[in-house]
């Protein structure tokens, strides 16, 4: 028996989803564990790091294909190849977004304001569903306060980011030794 008959009678390629056995599905469960390994470390993608609703939106719907192939009635090898045709669309995809705004911002949306001037974006706010509760928390896990932040910005990724008014402008003390 060659290697590609015996992984095709160990993945039980050739039977109904009911005739499968434990074996069966324990050896599919590890090829698609690995294979989605490989598609992932493949696909580069930053599925661990910043995600943004694309890298999201890969992950979910890649499990789910993925996990079709381990019980369902999928054709298993088919069911893998289209794991593998949504990482190469997902790379298409931020290749795509990497040399055009346009594109980076229909599928990685773009970062809103929510604090300009020291004010809070009101409308932005309530566009996302943000309360001035909300600016605080993140302002305390940053060890920052309100009155030191010049501009605030929910980013593609859903987190908000903070930029420190400049020293002089009322928000920050001088450093030691330079003041009064």
């Amino acid at each position: 028996m060659d290697p590609w008959d015996w992984l095709q009678l160990t993945l039980g390629t050739d039977r109904p989803v009911e005739e499968l056995t434990m074996a069966n599905i324990v050896a599919r469960c590890v090829v698609v564990f690995l294979l989605g390994l490989v598609i992932f470390r493949v696909g580069k993608s930053r599925f661990m790091g910043r995600h943004t609703l694309l890298d999201v939106f890969l992950v979910l719907v890649l499990a789910t294909v993925l996990s079709r192939a381990i019980n369902t009635p999928a054709p298993f090898w088919p069911t893998m190849v289209g794991g593998v045709a949504l990482v190469a669309l997902h790379g298409l995809l931020t290749y795509a977004a990497y040399h055009s705004h346009l594109v980076g911002n229909l599928v990685k949306g773009r970062s809103h304001p929510l604090i300009e001037d020291g004010k809070p974006v009101e409308r932005e706010m309530r566009r996302h569903h943000l309360s001035r509760n909300d600016l605080e928390e993140a302002l305390r896990l940053r060890d920052l306060r309100p009155d030191e932040i010049q501009e605030a910005w929910l980013e593609r990724n859903g987190q908000i980011s903070f930029l420190r008014k400049r020293r002089g402008d009322g928000g920050l003390p001088p450093p030691p030794g330079e003041g009064p």
